[in-house]
């Protein structure tokens, strides 16, 4: 049960790290298409646009594995009651 707690208080705080990072992203968005015009700046584009793009994902990464870590639980739990029924 502790290592369940510890586990959800790391991905809240990754969540709350995403949160911080999109934001500091969002506000840079200007700055980023202005990279994109210019040719010799145009690699700071393609940085912007890649941890956009890596931050974007991260969330529905997390939700479905989490989402199967509960799916195999719950699986476990039955199994387990299958073999050794409450009397």
């Amino acid at each position: 049960m502790v290592i369940l707690v510890i586990t959800f208080f790391a991905i809240a705080f990754m969540m709350l790290v995403r949160y911080l990072y999109i934001i500091i992203l969002l506000i840079l968005m200007p700055l980023a298409w202005l990279f994109w015009i210019f040719p010799n700046l145009s690699h700071l584009w393609k940085q912007w646009w890649s941890k956009f793009f890596q931050w974007n994902f991260f969330l529905p990464a997390v939700t479905f594995f989490i989402y199967l870590a509960i799916l195999s639980g719950n699986a476990v739990i039955v199994v387990a009651s299958e073999r050794h029924p409450l009397p």
